[in-house]
């Protein structure tokens, strides 16, 4: 068989690249490494900065860049609200929560449910335990309720629990105007 130049030429750019592919990527490694460090330590000035400040934001300028510049540094932290629907369901009342909670029903048990409809005498309880029932509170109709002040906190108080996420920094570098 014949020694093809072109095929060499393609083997030896094929090797060209897995070299450069493994050297970016140990590159972008070593920089993944040096900027979680530099983040983590950012990260607790922030927080240290912050600790007994109301604002979650502060703007300064500076001259530390090629140009003048303002700096913003905003503090995220979002809260999750989780509502208990069966606790809502007992203050608010089953009818007037059908607006917000939602319902879904598995059955449990198929056969014994169809055991028991041919049986006839259908009660609700008994039909009731066949069922798996799990209930979601839709948040978004919750905030229109409050929007429209058909709701108030004072109507929820205790039938929710606030989380915080994690927090985070964003900065933001634009040129001084």
């Amino acid at each position: 068989m014949k020694n093809d130049g072109k095929a060499d030429k393609e083997y030896e750019a094929w090797k060209q690249s897995v070299i450069d592919f493994y050297l970016i990527g140990k590159n972008f490694k070593e920089q993944k490494i040096a900027f979680d460090k530099r983040r983590e330590k950012f990260y607790a000035q922030a927080d240290e900065y912050f600790v007994d400040k109301s604002e979650t934001k502060e703007i300064f300028a500076t001259d530390d860049f090629s140009s003048p510049a303002i700096c913003t540094v905003n503090k995220v932290q979002h809260t999750v609200v989780n509502f208990d629907a069966d606790k809502l369901e007992d203050k608010l009342g089953k009818e007037y929560c059908q607006e917000f909670i939602n319902k879904s029903y598995e059955v449990q048990d198929m056969a014994g449910l169809i055991e028991y409809l041919k049986s006839c005498g259908v009660s609700p309880k008994k039909f009731k335990s066949f069922l798996k029932v799990t209930k979601t509170v839709d948040t978004k109709k919750i905030d229109q309720l409050f929007l429209t002040a058909k709701l108030s906190e004072k109507d929820v108080e205790g039938c929710y629990t606030a989380e915080k996420k994690s927090r985070y920094y964003t900065v933001k570098v634009e040129k001084k105007k």
